[in-house]
This record gives structure tokens, sequence and C-alpha cells, in this order.
């Protein structure tokens, strides 16, 4: 289990997938402070308590709990100011459509992100 640092900014990371999930806590907690949520609540809760986080980063597919698309337009609704990173196996013009600003292949995502936050991160 990976410690992380709460006084580093963070980031939100919307996935499902408890393997996934781990990957990005792992390799971005040295960065940032990782935000997980599971479902479209927790999302929308993590966004809410969060306004200032970094980026967001949304799988597109919750089973059983909504999609990616609904966290998007909760985000974008909210004023959310930051970048959103649509994350999938595969096509992600629903989320980019809703409002996404960026999208990575699953595969890819975490060194996507870990470029995106260097960037991020440079610039402030």
């Amino acid at each position: 289990m990976t410690i992380q640092n709460p006084s580093l900014p963070k980031v939100i990371i919307v996935e499902d997938n408890d393997r996934s999930q781990s990957l990005f806590v792992n390799e971005l907690s040295p960065m940032v402070y990782v935000v997980v949520a599971e479902t479209v609540g927790e999302a929308f809760a993590a966004i809410d308590r969060n306004p200032d986080a970094l980026l967001l980063a949304v799988d597109d597919g919750l089973p059983h709990q909504g999609d990616g698309v609904e966290v998007v337009k909760f985000a974008k609704d909210r004023g959310f100011p930051n970048p959103i990173v649509a994350i999938s196996n595969r096509s992600n013009a629903d989320l980019i459509k809703a409002g996404a600003t960026d999208e990575v292949d699953k595969l890819y995502a975490v060194g996507f992100l870990e470029a995106m936050i260097n960037d991020i991160l440079v610039a402030v």
C-alpha cells in the first residue's frame, strides 16, 4: 500500500478497476495526492471537495454506476477549470463532446498523466 502525502497538489482519478486504481496511485503519488473515485456519486463528491485539483481523469465506463460522460458534464457544470482527461480502451468521442480536454488509451494513461502533471507543475 502506497502512503500518500496530502500536502501535495491533488488529482482526481475516476476508475472502477482496483488494479488500475493501484497503478495510478503507485505511479503518481510521488508527484501528487491521488483522490480515487470508483462510482459516479464518489466522483461528484470528489469534484465538489477538490475544486482546485490539477486535473480530473475519467474512465469512460463505470459499469452499473453510470458513465464517465455524467462525470465530465458534472465537472463542467461546476466550473472545473483544469484539464479533464478521458481514459478508455476505445474512442472517447462521447467524453470529448461532453467537455473532456484530452483523451488517452488506458494502456498509456499513466505515462500521459505523469507528463501532463509535470507540465502543469512546471507552469505553476
